[in-house]
């Protein structure tokens, strides 16, 4: 059901079946607290990017390994950052700005959702590096690629005046006022 590091202090068994039953009951509780902690939209994202990992796993030969159990420190960050520019490059998924890359924000959110697997999982977080924070060699291909990125594109503000002079016009017709104050209302 699930594992209990041992702390030294009892040993496993040691509790009665009505404690164990007890520990079962919270425990069952908190994972269910925990499914519904998150949104639909974001188990399916986690979800997909994890598939895409297991996909990159398999074609670089890995698919035996998922979590990188037998990869030091270092090669798991070089092989997250070779997962990540296959993010970057469309491998697994394309862009919907037609950009002809993913942009960095998509790529971070990506390996953001496969640390969260490998944590849920039990597992060590990939990304961080032995102080404890992104790994560096990620943390700049990630900047390399928000610097890559197309500018925002924004879209140009109507002007007050125009606004003002539609919303002011006098008319008899009930729609046409509707209309009007349904057009200040959304602007405001």
């Amino acid at each position: 059901l699930f594992h209990l590091p041992n702390t030294g202090s009892h040993q496993p068994g040691d509790q009665t079946a009505a404690q164990r039953a007890l520990l079962a009951y919270y425990s069952s509780g908190s994972a269910a607290a925990a499914s519904i902690g998150v949104t639909a939209s974001t188990t399916a994202a986690q979800d997909r990017h994890w598939r895409h990992w297991r996909q990159f796993l398999t074609d670089i030969g890995f698919a035996a390994d998922p979590f990188l159990t037998n990869q030091t420190a270092h090669q798991r960050t070089h092989i997250l950052c070779a997962f990540t520019h296959a993010v970057r490059t469309e491998r697994y998924s394309s862009s919907t700005r037609g950009y002809g890359s993913l942009v960095s924000s998509t790529c971070s959110a990506t390996i953001n959702n496969v640390a969260a697997t490998f944590v849920a999982n039990g597992q060590l977080d990939p990304r961080p590096d032995a102080t404890g924070k992104l790994a560096f060699v990620l943390r700049r291909q990630l900047q390399g690629y928000k610097n890559g990125d197309p500018a925002e594109r924004y879209q140009k503000s109507i002007p007050l005046t125009l606004l003002e002079q539609y919303t002011t016009q006098p008319s008899n017709s009930p729609y046409f006022k509707a209309l009007q104050q349904l057009t200040t209302l959304s602007f405001f």
